[in-house]
């Protein structure tokens, strides 16, 4: 028995759709529709390392990770079923995008959860194709269109650059801290300024790049090498940035938490901001991985500093040696040394 998001059973559920098309998949695609839903060909198109890792075995050369679409991905397709994201502005960018290097008269199907704002879909995105539902189960929507007219795309319109406390910050839509730095960076980033910081640093989730160009910042002299890691290739591009415009030198590339990571007890430092949800739905299942096998990636001495929602508790964690560096109304910073 396998394992499939209520969006892909919406999808399966209208097989006879797409049993004689050559299909793009694109969009928040996490589970391994593209080899059960039967069509002439299947291509797949994603930004989510871990996706693309654990799907590559499965699909060879026709999944495809970058964080921009291509047009050599599109090969002889004619259908392209994007799966809709939980943010508008990342929906908007990856569509735009997309749809750009598509010929007039391509199919597209949308398919999103309701809680994700995909019935927004045909308002949004009225100027390039013409919406109508095919189908509504599972609190799910699967929408179809063609492309009416051809659009252009440009990164540069989509790339926000900001100033906080004298940093300014580079990034793109779907990157946690788009517009603003949130409340849990802003605290954990407080806890720097009094602790000197050295050695080698890894930014556990680096998103827009915030918090290893604050310690690069503060801490420029004393560092040895700083590598930011995250899942997604926007975030990388958007951390990549960052530290360009900042005048600094970071190795940023991607990796699910440690999966990419081939030092063993190197780190002096473990920093993150991890996310509490998994798509729509609460989840620690991160923020624990992120604890438990720190162990094996810091050296004797070495800390993990993590910032969490109170919703969380280092006390899920078998941990002894954790402490509270600083906590405010939603946020708390703990300090877990290895020991």
């Amino acid at each position: 028995m396998f394992y499939l998001t209520k969006t892909s059973k919406i999808i399966l559920k209208n097989q006879n759709l797409f049993k004689d098309k050559n299909i793009i998949f694109a969009g928040n695609i996490i589970d391994k529709i593209p080899i059960y839903l039967k069509t002439i060909d299947s291509i797949v198109y994603t930004k989510k390392y871990s996706y693309w890792n654990n799907m590559k075995k499965y699909l060879k050369n026709k999944i495809f990770l970058n964080f921009i679409f291509y047009k050599k991905y599109i090969f002889k397709c004619d259908t392209l079923i994007y799966f809709w994201p939980k943010n508008k502005l990342e929906a908007i960018f990856e569509f735009k995008n997309i749809t750009s290097l598509l010929p007039i008269g391509f199919n597209i199907f949308i398919v999103g959860e309701n809680k994700t704002g995909v019935k927004s879909s045909k308002k949004i995105l009225k100027n390039i194709i013409k919406i109508k539902k095919i189908d509504n189960a599972r609190n799910c929507i699967l929408n179809y269109g063609i492309i009416e007219k051809k659009i252009r795309f440009k990164i540069s319109d989509f790339l926000n650059i900001y100033v906080w406390n004298n940093i300014k910050i580079a990034s793109l839509p779907g990157v946690f801290g788009f517009n603003k730095i949130d409340k849990g960076s802003e605290l954990l980033i407080s806890t720097f300024r009094n602790n000197f910081i050295k050695g080698n640093v890894l930014d556990i989730g680096c998103g827009n790049g915030i918090l290893s160009t604050s310690i690069l910042l503060q801490n420029h002299k004393l560092i040895k090498n700083i590598l930011l890691i995250d899942d997604n290739l926007t975030s990388i591009v958007s951390s990549k940035n960052t530290l360009k415009i900042n005048n600094l030198k970071g190795i940023v590339f991607p990796s699910n938490i440690y999966s990419n990571i081939k030092y063993k007890n190197f780190f002096d430092l473990i920093v993150s901001n991890p996310p509490v949800h998994i798509g729509l739905r609460l989840n620690f299942k991160i923020i624990t991985k992120i604890i438990k096998y720190s162990k094996y990636y810091l050296k004797f001495k070495g800390e993990l500093r993590i910032v969490v929602n109170k919703s969380f508790s280092c006390k899920r964690i078998p941990f002894k040696n954790f402490s509270i560096l600083k906590q405010n109304e939603k946020f708390i910073v703990y300090q877990i040394i290895n020991q």
